[in-house]
C-alpha cells in the first residue's frame, strides 16, 4: 500500500521504519517508534473518531501491515480530543437506513471488522488501547 503523508511524500507502508504516515482525510496517523511500538492515532474530532466504512478499511489495512512487520512489537491505538472513539458514524448509519442500504452497510463493516479481531487476538504483538474522555 503506497500512502502519502501530509509532507507530501509517498512511502510503501512495508517499508516505513521509524517515520510518521498520515492520512489526514480520515484523521489517521502512524508513528513508528525506536523501540519497535507504532503509535496509531485516531484524529477525527469533527466526527468524534467515529468508524466509517472507509476509515475502518484505513484502519484494518494500517493494524494488518503494522502486524505482518517483524520489527513491529507492538502497537498502540489511541484518539485525539475529547474522545477516544464514540462508535459507528451515526450518520453514515441514518443515511443507510433512509437508503435501505443498512444491510449493505452491517455487512460492510463486519467483514473488516471480524477477520481484523481475529487477527489481533491470533498474533504475538502487544496490542494497547490507550484511551482518552
Amino acid at each position: 500500500m503506497h500512502v502519502m503523508t501530509d509532507r507530501g511524500l509517498t512511502y510503501h507502508l512495508h517499508a516505513i521504519q521509524k517515520q510518521e504516515v498520515c492520512w489526514p482525510f480520515m484523521g489517521l496517523s502512524v508513528k513508528r517508534l525506536e523501540s519497535g511500538v507504532a503509535l496509531v492515532t485516531l484524529s477525527e474530532d469533527a466526527s468524534r473518531n467515529a468508524f466509517s466504512r472507509t476509515s475502518i478499511g484505513a484502519i484494518s489495512e494500517t493494524f494488518t501491515n503494522l502486524l505482518e512487520d517483524e520489527s513491529c512489537k507492538a502497537i498502540v491505538l489511541t484518539g485525539t480530543g475529547k474522545f477516544f472513539c464514540t462508535g459507528a458514524d451515526i450518520d453514515e448509519f441514518a443515511n443507510a437506513i433512509d437508503d435501505g442500504t443498512i444491510g449493505n452497510l452491517v455487512s460492510d463493516l463486519t467483514s473488516v471488522l471480524h477477520p481484523l479481531e481475529l487477527k489481533l487476538r491470533r498474533d504475538p504483538t502487544v496490542f494497547v488501547a490507550a484511551m482518552n474522555g
